[in-house]
């Protein structure tokens, strides 16, 4: 049988291709890379609650010309604190989402500056608001390396990709969306993505359970990587 022959022609290369590079036998006693060699340097910003309930008292006044509201909880993330907001039983939601500018300028805060989220699960009539915070915090790979959801992840090939707007840690699976693509305008943070998206990998997995083929054109991003065990080949 021909596709039987070509078939076992092409494990013996696959075998031979093994043999090669022994990326699996020679990684038998391999170490995970330490956290420690992670920077931790960059503390997180202090969380001010009064600051935060004047903020909520002067998004109160902001609406207030047009709208009842009262704000009934904060969520400070790193970037914006989303404060959820209780609207009067009779209100409708869309009477508050044309003003969102009207906010920002009353606020002193620049046009499309003012972010619409979800409700309150079980209450109809709250809409988070997200305004952007005074100082921005730092996200650093480590953090999220070391939280639980990355280190209890059960994930085939786990990606620690932040941090959200509610400051909840995400990790997401890698053999569940194969196609992934990473766009986005200069400086808004490629690299940074696809460098932990690397990192996640390679300390959750040892070079026995993950190898790795990177191209780069340039040998500019990706030279860093020059040398580690999960390489087949050179970058």
């Amino acid at each position: 049988d021909e596709d039987q022959v070509e078939e076992e022609e092409d494990l013996e290369d696959g075998k031979e291709f093994v043999e090669e590079f022994d990326f699996v036998s020679a990684n038998e006693s391999y170490n995970l890379p330490s956290l420690e060699l992670l920077d931790k340097s960059k503390q997180e910003k202090t969380i001010d609650e009064n600051n935060l309930r004047e903020r909520a008292h002067e998004l109160e006044n902001a609406i207030k010309p047009f709208l009842h509201v009262k704000v009934s909880k904060w969520i400070p993330g790193l970037m914006a604190t989303t404060f959820y907001t209780e609207l009067e039983t009779d209100a409708k939601v869309s009477s508050l989402l044309s003003r969102a500018n009207d906010i920002a300028r009353s606020l002193g805060l620049p046009n499309d500056s003012v972010r619409f989220s979800g409700n309150i699960e079980g209450h109809k009539n709250t809409i988070g608001i997200e305004l952007p915070n005074t100082e921005r915090s730092y996200c650093l790979i480590r953090k999220i390396l070391e939280h639980a959801s990355y280190k209890t992840s059960n994930a085939e090939l786990p990606l620690a990709l932040g941090i959200s707007v509610d400051g909840e840690y995400i990790c997401e699976d890698l053999s569940k969306m194969p196609h992934l693509m990473l766009a986005g305008s200069t400086g808004s943070g490629k690299s940074v993505a696809l460098n932990s998206i690397i990192f996640s990998l390679i300390y959750k997995k040892t070079p026995s359970e993950l190898n790795l083929v990177l191209i780069d054109p340039k040998i500019v991003e990706l030279s860093l990587y020059r040398g580690i065990p999960h390489l087949i080949r050179d970058v």
